[in-house]
């Protein structure tokens, strides 16, 4: 098991599941949130971005959020590895 930089113990399923009910307990905030965005923009682009294994989730959302949006309405198309973004931010973004 990983450690934190404090020295705890890390178990990914339990931070994942935590983030997860975070989530359902604000759902109704982030669509508001989400929905005053798509009004005001006419293209949007997400980048979900990560290492290890955040870059893991980032990429799985990215496949179900294409299957539930399409793609020439919706920017959410570009997962990207933290590592990348440091290693070669001009190519990334260009």
């Amino acid at each position: 098991m990983r450690k934190s930089p404090r020295g705890k113990s890390i178990n990914s399923r339990k931070v994942w599941q935590t983030v997860f009910e975070k989530y359902k307990a604000q759902a109704d905030e982030i669509v508001a949130f989400l929905n005053g965005i798509d009004e005001k923009h006419d293209y949007i682009k997400v980048i979900f971005d990560g290492a290890g294994t955040s870059a893991y989730v980032g990429d799985t959302l990215v496949l179900i959020f294409r299957k539930l949006s399409d793609e020439l309405q919706s920017g959410i198309s570009m997962p990207l590895q933290t590592t990348d973004i440091v290693a070669k931010s001009f190519g990334v973004f260009t």
